[in-house]
């Protein structure tokens, strides 16, 4: 094996980073700096009542109601699923 052939081989080229990776990265960047400042977390707290997240989201005889309902709670559980463990232990908490 040539000093060449051992060259090539032991230095790679850099991998370049996986585009969607990176975006789902800094996306989950960006929601926790806007809801890591009090007044952030204030308004994520607010969202949690506001959206029914620990309240029932059925209404009885009310399908559009409902569904409405359970419409608001997903998205602040999506809002939910692109925090940190820690900030989730500290809305569970109360913060």
């Amino acid at each position: 094996m040539s000093n060449e052939d051992i060259f090539s081989k032991a230095i790679e080229p850099p991998k370049k980073p996986d585009p969607a990776k990176t975006a789902d990265q800094q996306r989950r960047i960006n929601y926790g700096l806007t809801f890591s400042t009090s007044e952030g977390f204030d308004v994520l707290k607010d969202l949690c009542g506001f959206c029914h997240v620990n309240a029932p989201s059925y209404v009885s005889r009310d399908t559009h109601e409902t569904a409405f309902r359970e419409g608001e709670r997903n998205v602040f559980l999506y809002i939910l699923s692109q925090l940190s463990d820690e900030m989730k232990q500290k809305i569970s908490i109360g913060g």
